[in-house]
């Protein structure tokens, strides 16, 4: 708990991964990836609760025993390749009995993230009285300056398509923290608005496991982190 609000930590990991196979509890350095995630978010101690979603048993039961809650399984229907995780944010809040102030999603996909990362940007997203959501993200080019607070769409061309003397750094999400109040995320169904506060982490602590590539870098970094 944070200024009086009570935060829930999401951790999505549906059961048919697309690229990996079973890989949200694949091993990855001694334990099953999806371990990391949860034992980040048990770490940062303003995390009230911590809740996995998901379809499948086998990762219900991972989840239960590294430490997180899975009070019920997600709908077959909200696990498919074409299934959002906004939709399954919905469901999951939707169904819960308790209300929480703030949400954060945290993807398993994220293993090099820290703890720090998470509790500083729910600091950061509740110091700002005039964002809607926070999304990580890393820097894509050396440009001339850095702007620590940007508050801005991210998909707004007139930002991104400014020319390299004049915008801020280029930035892009790097799939680690999403985070945004309940009522925002009720009310817009997307962590992405024109109030979006970026969080801008370092490119080895953004690695975010898509294909098997990105599974080995990982590993390879997981001990210089």
């Amino acid at each position: 708990m944070i200024q009086n609000k009570k935060i829930l930590a999401i951790i999505p990991a549906r059961e048919n991964s697309k690229r990996i196979k079973n890989k949200n509890i694949k091993m990855f350095c001694g334990k099953p990836l999806i371990h990391w995630t949860i034992d980040q978010a048990l770490n940062s101690f303003i995390i009230d609760r911590v809740i996995v979603s998901t379809d499948s048993d086998v990762i219900k039961k991972i989840s239960i025993a590294s430490g997180a809650e899975v009070p019920f399984l997600r709908p077959k229907n909200l696990a498919q390749d074409h299934s959002s995780t906004n939709d399954c944010i919905l469901h999951l809040l939707n169904n819960l009995e308790e209300i929480y102030d703030i949400i954060i999603l945290l993807q398993p996909t994220s293993p090099l993230r820290k703890d720090f990362h998470i509790t500083d940007s729910i600091e950061h997203f509740t110091n700002y009285d005039n964002i809607e959501s926070l999304v990580s993200v890393k820097k894509n080019t050396n440009h001339i300056y850095e702007k620590k607070d940007l508050i801005y769409n991210l998909f707004d061309k007139t930002t991104l398509n400014l020319n390299e003397k004049t915008a801020p750094k280029s930035f892009s999400p790097n799939g680690s923290i999403y985070i945004s109040t309940r009522h925002h995320f009720l009310t817009n169904k997307t962590f992405y608005t024109k109030k979006t506060y970026l969080y801008i982490m370092d490119s080895k602590h953004s690695v975010d496991i898509d294909y098997d590539k990105d599974f080995l870098y990982a590993k390879k970094l997981f001990e210089k982190v």
